[in-house]
């Protein structure tokens, strides 16, 4: 028997662009604020010629900031400190320590884990001045690429030859 015959329209393969559906008059722009609402502050600031020595107590001495002002970049942003080849192994052993936490299991509050992390983390590298959220912002593109590689380990011991040892296995997944 031959199979009817497909139609030469129909792709089943090609790409399609999904339907949207139709907001009706785009062209008519929508109204954000209304010119007519418009409130205005009363100036309330004191412009006077007074003698502003009066107002000693309300002067800010502007050189007394905390360290953290200081040590900002061009753009406004806080620097932080490079982390380190040991810190880094450090936070990996740190998250492997307490995510295999037999007693606690995946019972564990978000914050109280990753604080438990940072916790560990510092008892490895004798302490530091991170925080759990900078632990926690590192250690998620560190996973992307131990996983990567977890990938590529398990397929050379896939591939494993006869008598191959574990750090033969490690070049090839290295390479």
């Amino acid at each position: 028997m031959d199979a009817p015959p497909q139609s030469p329209a129909f792709d089943p393969y090609a790409f399609r662009a999904p339907q949207v559906p139709s907001r009706g008059n785009v062209e008519r722009p929508l109204r954000i604020y209304d010119d007519e609402d418009d409130e205005v502050v009363p100036e309330t600031q004191n412009l006077g010629d007074e003698d502003e020595n009066e107002d000693d107590e309300y002067n800010v001495d502007e050189d007394a900031g905390n360290e953290e002002d200081d040590a900002r970049d061009k753009n406004g942003k806080t620097m932080s400190e490079k982390w380190t080849k040991v810190q880094e192994e450090a936070l990996a052993k740190a998250w492997v320590h307490c995510s295999t936490n037999k007693k606690k299991g995946n019972q564990q509050n978000h914050d109280s884990f990753w604080r438990k992390i940072l916790d560990h983390f510092n008892a490895t590298v004798g302490g530091s001045n991170r925080t759990v959220h900078q632990v926690r912002s590192k250690w998620n593109p560190m996973k992307a690429k131990i996983n990567f590689f977890n990938g590529l380990y398990q397929q050379a011991d896939r591939t494993r030859g006869s008598g191959c040892k574990d750090l033969d296995v490690m070049k090839v997944a290295l390479t």
